[in-house]
């Protein structure tokens, strides 16, 4: 999707190219779907979405778990919080297609788009009532999706003029969802800096720049 980082490229050392799901996080995402979506069809639906999503690879996990262990974090919460991101951006790649109609081929976009919304709607609730609380970091999570919800506004509303316009947009749109994807591995490492957060922050939004530029 447009919001996605560009999967060529290198994360924490790893060789350009499609990084497949860790398994321990496909597991857990079915887990939450078992949980929060256990009757037909919305289970079945919500599991294809997952599948689809391993079988195209994602940076998403891989950030979080990157950004936790370069800090010294070993929490084993981590594949949880990793779960989540990656839960947060399948949520927002639904939205993000539905808005622009394209890429007709991706599962949620074959079915009656009632059934995708009911699917989003599920994916939503089940943030709001555990991720926010597990993670620790209700605000910031709730922060920086409204944020990046904010930039997709101004691109579907065809509301950039500017070069200056532009980045503002996708700093919102495609780096909001990095330093979601960071905030979610740091929130969990005791005793970060507020220097130190600042810096990934900033490194999120140039990374964001950067991917979406290419994509």
């Amino acid at each position: 999707g447009d919001r996605a980082v560009s999967e060529e490229q290198t994360v924490c050392g790893d060789e350009p190219g499609g990084i497949d799901l860790n398994a321990d996080v496909v597991r857990e995402l079915q887990r939450k779907i078992d949980k929060y979506a256990p009757e037909e069809p919305l289970n079945r639906l919500l599991k294809e979405f997952v599948r689809e999503k391993e079988s195209e690879g994602s940076i998403w996990s891989d950030l979080t778990r990157c950004v936790h262990k370069m800090l010294g974090g070993n929490s084993p919460r981590l594949e949880e919080a990793a779960a989540w991101t990656e839960w947060l951006i399948l949520m927002l790649d639904i939205v993000d297609d539905l808005q622009d109609g394209d890429n007709p081929d991706k599962p949620w976009m074959k079915c009656d788009p009632a059934v995708t919304l009911n699917a989003v709607l599920i994916l939503f609730a089940a943030s709001l009532g555990e991720a926010m609380q597990e993670a620790g970091v209700s605000a910031a999570i709730g922060d920086l999706l409204a944020r990046s919800v904010q930039g997709q506004q101004a691109d579907v509303t065809r509301a950039v003029r500017t070069e200056e316009d532009y980045f503002a947009m996708v700093e919102r749109k495609s780096g909001s969802l990095i330093q979601l994807a960071y905030c979610m591995g740091y929130s969990l490492v005791d005793e970060v800096t507020a220097e130190t957060k600042a810096a990934l922050n900033e490194l999120a939004l140039c990374a964001g720049i950067a991917a979406q530029i290419e994509n």
